[in-house]
Formats: structure tokens, sequence, C-alpha cells
């Protein structure tokens, strides 16, 4: 098979890696850690770019989320004392005493924020925004020197007709509106690497190149031999592509080839090994492949026993089971061995919850 697209580092930390690959019997995946933000829609170029389609991108990050990562990050940043998430029911109450459309309120945070006795609003307003505060120096009209007081700034999300959102502060000239402006604008823009893109990349990227984790809390996955590692390669490229790194050699003497180690500073290092044909490699990933059965087993058969799920909900889980017994013969022609039984399993999987979905759709259909 062809890999037309691999990332040059690879490569070059690998020279016989394409060898390596032909005659193993799959690959070990290692996630170096995820660090800082990418940029989403830089990311999504580039895996565009990588042949990576568009339905395998990371699920953008909602505004209502980017609001609340700037909220998170004033309170971090000790630029507030307290945030508080509001209700739903003082959502509605702000829109009746403002006369506003309570549907298109999305979410909303009360700020409190304490200027220390003598502390001048101006320069505590350079410390968050830098040089940026003789531009808005238009809300920095009342300066405090006084005693120690409390502010409360209300922020509420309102939803255009464009579906972005509007922010809409309250009072409006707060010293801490420009600073959540610009943490709102920035998450809009990023993909944070330890959330967003490690949830995609185990619960998206992993299960599509038939990958299972070798490890119970993630970071170390087998994938087998095919069109998987393909893909698997793409993405690789396409991460690299977008992270910056701090690149250290390390000799092992003069016969040998030097060892590339890539400490990620932005983004993630995702390192890909041939694994050859050793009982140990065999046994570790038939042994992580057995326990992602067991788990998956034992939820889709309490998804059978639960009657309020409806029809699409069981054709969903009988979906997973097909999967899942598609991820099992990838493992029987790479190791070349018999999981018979377990092929089995989730073919009798997928009979029980077809007929559940059948018994659900009649249940439906009487009501």
């Amino acid at each position: 098979m062809e890999y037309e697209c691999i990332a040059k580092d690879l490569i070059a930390s690998q020279p016989d890696f394409l060898e390596e690959l032909e005659t193993g019997f799959g690959v070990r995946v290692i996630v170096d850690g995820w660090r800082g933000y990418f940029d989403m829609y830089g990311l999504e170029q580039e895996l565009s770019a990588c042949g990576i389609p568009a339905a395998l991108h990371p699920k953008r990050v909602s505004q209502s989320t980017a609001l609340k990562r700037a909220m998170d990050h004033a309170r971090e940043d000790k630029k507030t004392d307290k945030v508080v998430t509001l209700s739903r029911q003082q959502l509605y109450d702000i829109a009746r005493a403002e006369n506003l459309d309570s549907s298109r309120m999305k979410c909303g945070y009360s700020i409190t924020q304490t200027v220390p006795e003598g502390q001048d609003l101006r320069s505590q307003a350079r410390e968050m925004l830098g040089e940026e505060v003789e531009a808005t120096s238009y809300l920095l009209e009342s300066v405090s020197k006084g005693a120690a007081s409390k502010a409360t700034l209300t922020v509420i999300a309102i939803q255009k007709a464009d579906d972005e959102l509007e922010l809409q502060f309250t009072p409006t000239d707060s010293i801490v509106r420009p600073y959540i402006e610009q943490k709102f604008a920035f998450y809009k823009g990023h993909f944070k690497a330890s959330l967003d893109i490690s949830q995609w990349f185990t619960q998206t990227i992993i299960p599509v190149v038939s990958g299972t984790a070798t490890h119970a809390k993630g970071g170390t996955y087998f994938v087998p031999k095919g069109q998987g590692i393909d893909t698997l390669l793409r993405v690789q490229n396409a991460v690299h592509t977008m992270s910056r790194y701090k690149t250290q050699t390390i000799s092992l003497g003069p016969d040998s080839h030097p060892i590339i180690i890539n400490r990620t500073e932005v983004g993630g290092h995702i390192s890909i090994c041939p694994e050859q044909p050793q009982l140990a490699s065999i046994g570790c990933a038939v042994s992580s492949l057995l326990n992602e059965v067991d788990k998956e087993t034992t939820l889709l058969n309490e998804a059978v026993r639960d009657e309020s799920l409806g029809q699409r909900a069981f054709e969903t889980r009988a979906q997973r089971a097909a999967n899942l017994e598609a991820k099992i013969t990838a493992y029987e022609e790479a190791f070349k061995a018999d999981l018979s039984d377990l092929k089995q399993v989730a073919e009798e999987l997928q009979i029980v919850l077809g007929a559940a979905a059948a018994k659900a759709a009649t249940r439906t259909s009487k009501k």
C-alpha cells in the first residue's frame, strides 16, 4: 500500500518506517500530551489539505462554550473574584425586566469584582489589557481611589438572526468588559488542545482507524494494518504542521540512527511506530480488544433492557455493534488469528438490538 501523506519529521526520525510498516501487523500510537490552542480554521484547512474529509474534522467550539471559557479565564487570571452562571429563571427575569426575548438568551453570567482601597481603575485596566488600555480609555472616565468596593457585572449572550452571539454587558462601562470581549473572540476561533482535540482524536479518529487503547487511561493505542494507518498518517501530518515543538537530538553511538525528540510547546505530538509480529505485542493488542469488547457488550446489553429508549436509539446502538464486528474482523486479518467467538458476540448483539428497535417502533405506533 502507498502512503501519500506522511509527516516529514516521521521519516526524519524513523528512516526505516515504511519498510517496517510493510513487515509489521499494525502500529503503536503514542500521544505526547496536548498543549495550548489550535487555530480552529487553520487546523480545518490543514486536515482538508491532508485528505481528511470534513465529516472527520473536530466539532467546532460553540460560542456558548467560548464564552464560558472566557469567564473561566477571567476567574483563573484573578481578574474577577467570583463568576456565577445565571439560571434560566434568572435569565427570564432579566428579559422581562428589560423587555427582551428570553428565548434568544443562550446563557448569562454574573461577575463580582473587588476594587481594592486606593486602586486606580486605569492601572487595573492596563494590567489586564496592556497598552490597549488607551484605546478603551472612554470606558474609564470614573477613576476611583477611595475605599475598597465591590462591583457586579452581568453578561448575557443573545442569539442574533445569523446565529452569532451578541454579548450584552450591564453596566456597559465595566473595566472587565474589554478583557472578556478579547478572550471571547479568541476562544471562538480556537480549539483547546487538551480538551477539544484530545476528545476528537480519542472518540473520532481512533474508532475510525479501528484502533484500541492499550492503556486504561488512554494515550497509547494499537491500530491494525490497513487503510486506517493511511488516515492516521494524514491526521498526524496535519497536527504536526499546526503544532510547535522544541526539538532535541540524542545520539546513541556512531553506528545508530540519532533519536529526534519533539517536545510539544503548542499543539500535540503523535508518535506512530510499526509493531512487528511478536507474541508479546499481539497479546497486548488482543487483550486491549477483549477489554473493549467486554465494555461495549455490557453497555449494549444494558441498553436492551432500557424500555425508555426509542427506535432510533436502538438502531444507533445496533450500528455500534456492527462497527465492533468490523473492528474484530480487521484484527483477525492483521493477526491471522481466529477471533470468531468475539465476532459471534457482536453479531448476536446486532440481532438483539434490531429486535429491540422493532419493538420500540411498535410501542411508538400504539401511542
